[in-house]
């Protein structure tokens, strides 16, 4: 999980993700926080709806949207 790779100290764990993870996907990690406990649980969400929820018709418009 995403979340055991936080030291105690909340900050990412570096030395653990140098091991496993190419320095191109570390670097764009290194401008995310890491996800904090008390926030809840880390879950995927659709970027293009205002719930976060997937829908065909947000995937269409958002196709329209950028000209794919």
């Amino acid at each position: 999980m995403v979340a055991d790779m936080v030291t105690e100290n909340g900050e990412w764990d570096w030395d653990r993700l140098k091991e496993l993870l190419p320095e191109s996907v570390l670097d764009h990690m290194a401008a995310m926080p890491p996800p904090l406990a008390h926030l809840g649980d880390d879950v995927p969400g659709w970027r293009w709806d205002d719930k976060r929820e997937f829908r065909v018709s947000s995937a269409y418009e958002t196709l329209i949207r950028i000209g794919a």
